[in-house]
């Protein structure tokens, strides 16, 4: 294999193509570079409004049930086992009202890890409805609207992280992958 530039001073342009033995072009270089660019700019939006999705869904869980972001800390609030466990029960009122197999029943059935870990947790989120004052009622518009977030939330960092494993074996395809994931610090995400 081996590397070949191109110039091509009619249409004043230039790129970098890899050829195999037999002269094939495998890949135009500058094609790889404008791919990512569009994924790049893409990936950054929508980290952007990733945010903003999960800065309402922050607003509307303290309103429906705080008590949750302290058994989901830091960024487990954005786990598929919460956002699943709140798109099901986004009020403390509706969690009161349910059995506590139920419960740890949908948090097992995200990634079916511990049974036993799912079952203390729905213990402690049982009781934490009990000992709740939600803002608003269970039957009350933010309650649906939260269930709503957490669904956006999810799909949005489902999309997020193909788009980033597209830009990664794009990458990959580039002549120059290998030599700047050997620079120190720099490993293979």
């Amino acid at each position: 294999m081996k590397t070949v530039l191109s110039v091509d001073v009619a249409k004043n342009k230039s790129m970098i193509m890899l050829m195999n033995s037999d002269g094939e072009i495998l890949i135009d270089t500058k094609e790889i570079k404008h791919n990512l660019e569009a994924m790049t700019r893409q990936y950054f939006y929508l980290l952007q409004q990733n945010v903003s999705c999960k800065n309402r869904y922050k607003r509307l869980l303290n309103i429906c049930f705080a008590e949750l972001e302290k058994i989901f800390k830091s960024t487990r609030i954005y786990d598929d086992t919460a956002l699943n466990f709140i798109k099901e029960f986004p009020h403390a009122e509706i969690v009161k009202d349910k059995r506590i197999d139920a419960l740890y029943n949908n948090l097992y059935k995200t990634n079916g890890r511990n049974l036993n870990l799912y079952k203390r947790l729905a213990t402690t989120i049982k009781v934490a409805s009990n000992n709740s004052y939600p803002g608003v009622g269970k039957e009350h518009e933010d309650a649906k609207n939260l269930s709503d977030m957490a669904k956006i939330v999810q799909s949005n960092n489902n999309i997020i992280n193909e788009l980033r494993e597209k830009m990664i074996e794009t990458a990959k395809q580039s002549p120059y992958y290998e030599i700047i994931n050997s620079f120190y610090g720099i490993v293979d995400i």
